[in-house]
């Protein structure tokens, strides 16, 4: 019921499959399929393909870059962002050449209460423990996991997957909530060909948030970066 189209708008809402406008060579806008336009739709374009597009799988592309701002822009209330990496330019006696101010691309039309409800299920992925132990550190932290398949099948008909990764806390880490859209702090790990029993993007995040923070227990699970395989050895 939901349908492709639909399904693409809203990506299209959080800057999936267009370039991101970064300040760096070699962009790449991606894909995010949609039927309209096409006199003939084609094999990924049919019904039950709609499901998998519903968490981003199937006939989708997605650079890291387009995800951190997809979530950045869930984060801050819906506004996305041209990602900077050059905050200002010195001259070599140290004075200002030039400074970069946030640009703005898009702000989303939809009700804050929509994002607010979506932040709070990103929560919900942490405090169910989907990403074990993450809810035990003494910050407060959304987010979700995922994996990409690719490659070819090995003799179990399994294929090799990268782990992905995005989380992020509200402005006060320690005390406060994903109601409000406040968050300065995005993180995503990318592990290519993880191929782990565990989520490698979320003992990665684990390890940065223990040290940006400066937290001195150390929550990591190296167990879980054994070589296996994600959904059973």
């Amino acid at each position: 019921m939901l349908g492709i189209d639909r399904l693409g708008f809203w990506a299209n809402q959080y800057g999936f499959g267009a370039p991101t406008r970064i300040d760096l060579p070699g962009k790449c806008r991606a894909s995010c399929p949609r039927t309209s336009g096409r006199k003939t739709p084609r094999r990924s374009d049919l019904p039950r393909r709609g499901l998998p597009r519903g968490h981003r799988q199937g006939y989708d592309a997605v650079t890291p870059i387009q995800l951190i701002n997809a979530y950045s822009a869930l984060a801050n209330g819906g506004k996305l962002y041209r990602p900077q990496i050059v905050r200002d330019v010195y001259a070599a006696d140290g004075t200002l050449v030039k400074g970069f101010k946030p640009e703005l691309i898009h702000k989303m039309g939809l009700p804050q209460s929509v994002l607010q409800t979506m932040r709070q299920a990103a929560r919900t992925v942490v405090t169910i423990r989907h990403t074990y132990n993450l809810v035990d550190m003494p910050i407060r932290i959304a987010g979700k996991t995922g994996t990409a398949e690719f490659g070819v099948r090995d003799a179990q008909g399994r294929l090799p997957f990268h782990d992905w990764g995005v989380f992020f806390v509200p402005k006060d880490p320690y005390n406060g909530s994903f109601d409000e859209p406040d968050s300065e702090l995005v993180v995503l790990v990318f592990a290519n060909d993880a191929r782990t029993i565990g989520n490698t993007s979320t003992e990665v995040a684990k390890y940065y948030l223990q040290l940006h923070y400066g937290i001195k227990q150390d929550y990591r699970l190296p167990q879980l970066l054994r070589r296996g395989n994600f959904y059973g050895d």
